[in-house]
């Protein structure tokens, strides 16, 4: 009896799976905070409108790590609140014989250990139990298949989220820079890599729509031909539009971009189930037929270089734009 039970808890801790390998902290902010500062000092050109792009990017980061991070920051606080009611049961139950009304020692036991955590070693102790406690909650989440379906389904989607947020930018840029500098199209319809997204044919058709007048509407007007919603078509577009920005190219061709990219289409279309194809572009090593999983790790990276991706774009349009065009100016050279 005594060698089957061995048997099984090993087995058990064979099974046992690591938190670390499912689940993002908020230490993940630590890592990607350079993006917040990066993006508003790329945008620092006194151009509002880039600003508040740039703004947008970041935030839309934001919610990419707020999304990653919710369950273990549910976990932490229901942690320490359990801890703090514990803590706040001994102390009460110690004042029981206190003179006063049940309300007011309630009252006063609550701003007594609020002040004991704040100014003494408990309140770190508080804290440090919690993390323990936190952790044991999320080890015990998915050791239940169920739960690491859901923590699996949350990170895939927060890599979604990230590869979003540039896909964003990279189009709102687009018409930023297009509405301001409406020659600049004839870089897109005459480029080798670009003349088979845009055609002068569906811009003239579409003049009606902006009162034939597209000297401050060719952005949205030609983003309507080809949305830039796949990376190969926003290297060969800022390829064209900012042809000098060395920095911007580089980071567009980094292989964690080209990964996340993929990974974002096999999650949208395939439901994250890895196919010879993704195997082939990503070098995968992933079962075909089976679930990718996003890691903490992968989605760091993840957000890493799209954040410095995003900000080399920002910082690229505001060399290209280094003052606001007034709109008597805008078909003009900058």
């Amino acid at each position: 009896m005594g060698e089957q039970l061995e048997k099984v808890e090993e087995g058990q801790r064979k099974h046992e799976y690591r938190v670390e390998d499912y689940f993002c902290n908020d230490k993940l902010l630590d890592d990607v905070d350079f993006i917040f500062p990066g993006a508003r000092r790329a945008a620092d050109s006194g151009d509002k409108e880039l600003q508040q792009l740039s703004n947008v990017f970041a935030e839309n980061i934001l919610a990419a790590f707020f999304t990653a991070t919710t369950l273990h920051v549910f976990a932490r606080r229901t942690a320490y609140n359990t801890g703090y009611m514990a803590m706040f049961g001994i102390s009460l139950t110690a004042d029981m014989a206190a003179a006063g009304n049940s309300e007011d020692r309630i009252k006063k036991t609550q701003e007594s250990l609020k002040k004991t955590i704040n100014e003494t070693e408990w309140g770190k102790k508080l804290e440090a139990v919690a993390e323990g406690t936190a952790r044991e909650y999320l080890a015990a989440f998915i050791n239940d298949n169920a739960g690491r379906q859901a923590v699996s389904q949350i990170m895939n989607q927060s890599a979604v989220l990230i590869w979003s947020s540039l896909e964003i930018l990279a189009s709102d840029i687009f018409v930023y820079v297009l509405n301001r500098k409406p020659s600049f199209a004839g870089k897109l319809l005459n480029g080798e890599n670009t003349k088979k997204y845009y055609r002068e044919k569906e811009l003239a058709s579409s003049l009606a729509d902006y009162n034939y007048d597209l000297s401050r509407h060719m952005g949205e007007a030609l983003i309507q031909q080809r949305r830039l919603d796949d990376l190969i078509a926003i290297k060969n577009v800022y390829g064209a539009l900012l042809d000098k920005a060395d920095a911007l190219r580089a980071a567009l061709n980094e292989n964690q971009l080209w990964r996340l990219y993929k990974t974002r289409n096999l999650v949208v279309h395939r439901a994250g189930v890895v196919d010879a194809l993704f195997q082939k572009e990503t070098g995968d090593a992933t079962p075909i037929g089976t679930k990718l999983r996003v890691t903490p790790s992968m989605l760091k990276d993840s957000m890493i270089v799209a954040g410095r991706t995003g900000c080399e774009l920002i910082e690229a349009t505001a060399k290209a734009f280094p003052k606001p065009l007034s709109l008597s100016s805008s078909t003009g050279d900058v």
